[in-house]
C-alpha cells in the first residue's frame, strides 16, 4: 500500500511538473500550477478556469483541472475533465485510472473495474499499468475472494482427424503416413505467488495429453511446471521463468527439459507494441533410443503486435540454434543439430462479443550443417522448408468459455525424400478458464 502510494504520487508530481515548463506562455495557467503544488486547489482551479476562458485547450489543463476537483472531493467535476483528458493517448490510462478511483469513492465497484481495466489497455506507461493491475485484483479479491484471486486455470478438451500423423515433437517429426482421430487435451494452472501479473512471481503448471484411436505409437504426454518472475523496467516489462518439462511418448519416458525463457516487451505507439524473447533449453533423454538428441537449444525471437479496433496482428521472426549429440556410429553419422530461420503471422478479427476468428501462417526453413553418413556414404547436409497455414473459428458462449474449430494444413519439403510430408488436420475444441 505504501508503495502504491508513493507511486501514485509520483505520477501526478511528474505531470505537473513537465507541463509547468512547457512554454505555453499563459501566466494563469503557470499560477494554477504554482497554487496546485502549494495544495491550494481552491484557487488552483481559479487559475486554470481562467486560462481556459483565455482560449487554452490543451489537454494538461483539463487533466489539472481535474486533478483539482479531486483532492477537494468534488468527484462529479473531477470526473467531467478527466474524461476530457482522456481523449488525449498520452494521457488516457491515467484519467481512466483516476475516473476509477473516483468511482470507488462513490462505491461504485462495476464502474470502477470498467475505468481501471480501460486504464490498464490504454496506459502508455507500464507504471500506470501496475497501478491499474493492482485496482483490478483488489476488486477481485471483493468479488471472488483471496484463494480465487490468486489460482487461475485451463482446461480445453478437443477432437481431431488428420490425414497423416505426424510426432508434435519438433526433433523427431516423423509421419505415419496413415490418418488417424485422436483425443486432446491441454490442462493448466496458475498461483500468483507474490504481486501481479505485470510484477510479481507466478507459479504454473500443465499437463498435454495427445491419444490416438489406432497409432498408439504416437500418443504423446507433456508434464510441466515453471516459475516466472514479472517486473517494470522503465518503458518495458519484463518476465524472466524457469521451466522442467516431462515428455512420454506411448506411455515410455521419452526426454526431460529445462527452459530459461525471457522476455521483455514494450508499448512505441499507439496499438503497437514491440516484444523480444530468448529461450535456452537444456535436453536430456531419458530413452537411449534418443540420446543423440540430448544436448541444448537457443532460440531468439522478434514480434510486433498491432492492435486495431476489432483487429489484432502479429508478426515475427525467431531464429534457432541447436547443439546436439547427434547420432554417430561406426562409419554413420546423423545430425540433430539443425539452425532454423522461422517467420510467422497471425491475425484475429472480432465480429461480435460472441463470434471471432483466427488465422496463422508460418515458414520454417531448417539446415542441419553437418553432412549426414550412411555406411561410410556421404549423403549431403539435411534441408528442410516446412510451411503451415490454419485457419480457427471461434464461439465464445459465457464470459470464461468458448468453442473452436480449426483447420490446419502443413507441408514439409525436404532433399531427403523420407522427410517428405503433408498433412490436413479439422480440430473441434472446448475450453474454459476457471477464475
Amino acid at each position: 500500500m505504501e508503495r502504491e502510494s508513493k507511486l501514485k504520487g509520483l505520477l501526478f508530481f511528474m505531470l505537473l511538473l513537465a507541463e509547468g515548463s512547457v512554454a505555453y506562455a499563459d501566466v494563469a495557467f503557470e499560477q494554477g500550477v504554482s497554487a496546485f503544488k502549494q495544495q491550494q486547489f481552491q484557487q488552483a482551479i481559479g487559475y486554470f478556469l481562467q486560462s481556459r476562458q483565455q482560449g487554452n485547450e490543451d489537454a494538461i489543463l483539463a487533466y489539472n483541472l481535474a486533478s483539482s476537483y479531486y483532492k477537494l472531493g468534488q468527484y462529479a467535476d473531477a470526473q467531467q475533465y478527466f474524461t476530457k483528458a482522456s481523449a488525449y493517448n498520452s494521457l488516457a490510462g491515467l484519467s481512466f485510472y483516476n475516473i476509477g478511483l473516483i468511482a470507488l469513492k462513490q462505491n461504485d465497484s462495476e464502474a470502477a473495474q470498467a475505468a481501471f481495466t480501460t486504464s490498464f489497455k490504454t496506459a502508455e506507461d507500464d507504471r500506470v499499468r501496475v497501478l491499474a493491475a493492482q485496482q483490478l485484483e483488489k476488486l477481485e479479491i471483493e468479488k471472488r475472494g483471496p484463494a480465487s484471486r490468486k489460482i487461475k486455470s485451463f482446461v480445453s478438451l478437443g477432437l481431431a482427424s488428420d490425414d497423416n500423423v505426424t510426432r508434435i515433437n519438433d526433433d523427431i517429426p516423423l509421419a505415419a503416413n496413415r490418418s488417424d482421430s485422436y483425443l486432446d487435451f491441454y490442462g493448466s494452472s496458475s498461483y500468483q505467488l507474490s504481486g501481479n501479473s505485470l510484477d510479481g512471481v507466478k507459479l504454473k503448471a500443465a499437463l498435454a495429453v495427445s491419444h490416438y484411436a489406432d497409432l498408439s505409437a504416437y500418443n504423446d504426454r507433456l508434464l510441466s511446471a515453471g516459475v516466472y518472475f514479472s517486473q517494470p523496467l522503465r518503458d518495458w516489462r519484463s518476465r524472466a521463468g524457469l521451466v522442467l518439462y516431462h515428455d512420454s511418448i506411448d506411455a515410455v519416458a521419452f526426454q526431460q527439459r529445462a527452459s530459461l525463457k525471457l522476455r521483455v516487451d514494450r508499448k512505441y505507439a499507439p496499438g503497437q507494441r514491440l516484444r523480444l524473447k530468448y529461450d535456452l533449453t537444456f535436453y536430456n533423454d531419458l530413452d537411449p533410443s534418443y540420446a543423440y538428441l540430448s544436448g541444448h537449444k537457443q532460440r531468439f525471437t522478434l514480434e510486433n503486435r498491432s492492435r486495431f479496433s476489432v483487429d489484432r496482428l502479429r508478426l515475427g521472426y525467431s531464429l534457432e540454434l541447436n547443439n546436439r549429440d547427434d547420432y554417430a556410429v561406426a562409419n554413420s553419422f546423423v545430425s540433430a543439430s539443425p539452425t532454423r530461420h522461422t517467420l510467422y503471422a497471425s491475425i484475429a478479427h472480432d465480429f461480435s462479443d460472441k463470434f471471432s476468428a483466427l488465422a496463422k501462417f508460418d515458414y520454417r526453413s531448417s539446415n542441419y550443417g553437418d553432412a549426414n553418413v550412411s555406411a561410410g556414404v556421404d549423403l549431403g547436409v539435411r534441408e528442410e522448408d516446412r510451411s503451415r497455414y490454419s485457419l480457427t473459428g471461434i464461439y465464445n458462449y459465457s464470459r470464461n468459455s468458448a468453442f473452436e474449430l480449426m483447420w490446419r494444413h502443413t507441408s514439409n519439403d525436404s532433399n531427403y525424400i523420407s522427410e517428405n510430408y503433408s498433412s490436413n488436420l479439422i480440430k473441434v475444441s472446448a475450453n474454459h478458464y476457471f477464475e
